[in-house]
């Protein structure tokens, strides 16, 4: 130990280490350089400033060790760094008077992990880099003022200021627009299931796969002006691939789930149409309650075999109820190339404007109405044989 002023105490010398037992002043101006290490054998205290500088300061507490000063715990420096050596280390950086502090970690890879039970942050915090992550096990949120949101007009995720999915909020309302940007914002999203409670409005929508729906269709079309209006719902079977069964660009299904079903009034139907025309049509349009048309002819297009074929066990196969009607049946704009009517016993209902004697096959009690004669006993014709006919008179 060197000193130039008066001390008090014992201060025997140890190989250039100074061991202090008891207490020591310096009466002149407060001041005591010490040349070589310091060590205190019990608690030390030391009113004034300390100044220690050498390649290591160590302090060791076997329970904490802390810098104090003026009711501030923490290190007061502008930058405090811990870490290993000169070149590695973290540094807080506190600039004085605004007190804006810089936290800086240096080495190769000087990623940080924080490990603790929680951790709360009072004020404004701004994270800005190439990827941000935020996990948590249970949730993840924004709170602010007591709504447990993120409460910006406008948040936006993605990869930088011109590409990124914007969520903007109107304040009151709650009206939310959710937007993507970028040269080709397709949306992917990917889940076991999608729930979405209320109304939903859908400008367009093409869809890959099966949809189920457990409620009712609800589909309300204004359609513009144009040669084909309407819902579509269209098949179209693979090339090369092989069909079974029903294969159909519809199907339609009205169930009871048990015989406990009751219906006590109404109408119990496969397929209900319902078409209010108010106005007059013009242009020689016809209007119908159901238009079923063969989609070509010749060529590759096939002849269909049936317009309509009624399955199982039924009352009647046809019914007019309700109304008036011009025709029950109306067949003549269809070219008949063997008879109009086929009955359920193989006879036939034949019509022409020639004598269907040799001309006309048929089956015996086939009927045969003749057209252009105004003979009584040449109208009607009953086939006894193959091409043989009787005038009924």
């Amino acid at each position: 130990m060197r000193s130039n002023r008066k001390l008090r105490g014992r201060w025997p010398l140890r190989s250039g280490t100074a061991s202090m037992t008891g207490s020591f002043t310096d009466t002149v101006d407060n001041y005591v350089d010490f040349t070589q290490g310091i060590r205190t054998g019990a608690a030390s205290i030391m009113v004034g400033n300390l100044s220690v500088d050498g390649a290591t300061m160590l302090l060791d507490g076997s329970t904490s060790s802390r810098l104090v000063s003026a009711g501030f715990t923490s290190l007061e420096s502008p930058a405090n760094r811990f870490g290993v050596s000169a070149t590695i280390y973290m540094q807080v950086a506190t600039t004085l008077v605004t007190g804006v502090t810089a936290i800086t970690h240096t080495g190769t890879a000087p990623a940080v992990t924080w490990t603790a039970d929680s951790l709360a942050f009072v004020g404004d915090l701004d994270v800005n880099g190439a990827t941000v992550v935020l996990d948590g096990s249970t949730s993840i949120r924004g709170v602010s003022a007591a709504f447990a949101s993120l409460e910006s007009p406008d948040n936006r995720l993605g990869s930088d200021a011109a590409v990124y999915m914007s969520i903007a909020t109107t304040a009151v309302t709650g009206v939310t627009a959710i937007t993507h940007t970028g040269s080709g914002p397709t949306v992917t999203w990917t889940a076991n299931s999608f729930d979405f409670v209320g109304p939903i409005s859908l400008d367009g929508v093409t869809i890959s796969g099966d949809v189920d729906s457990a409620g009712k269709c609800d589909f309300d079309y204004g359609p513009p002006t144009g040669a084909v209006n309407g819902h579509i719902i269209k098949t179209t079977l693979a090339t090369a691939t092989a069909y079974s069964g029903t294969t159909a660009g519809l199907i339609v299904k009205n169930y009871f789930a048990d015989n406990a079903v009751t219906v006590t009034g109404g109408e119990l139907t496969g397929l209900y149409v319902n078409v209010k025309q108010t106005a007059v049509l013009t242009g020689g349009a016809k209007s119908s309650l159901i238009s079923a048309h063969n989609y070509g002819s010749g060529g590759d297009y096939q002849s269909i075999d049936y317009g309509i074929i009624l399955y199982g066990d039924l009352t009647a196969g046809y019914e007019l109820s309700g109304g008036t009607s011009t025709y029950g049946i109306k067949l003549d704009n269809q070219t008949i190339s063997s008879a109009d009517v086929l009955l359920s016993s193989g006879a036939l209902i034949i019509t022409g404007s020639a004598d269907p004697n040799g001309s006309v096959t048929g089956v015996d009690g086939s009927i045969y109405l003749r057209t252009g004669t105004t003979n009584a006993a040449t109208i009607i014709y009953v086939c006894t044989g193959t091409t043989s006919w009787s005038a009924i008179t």
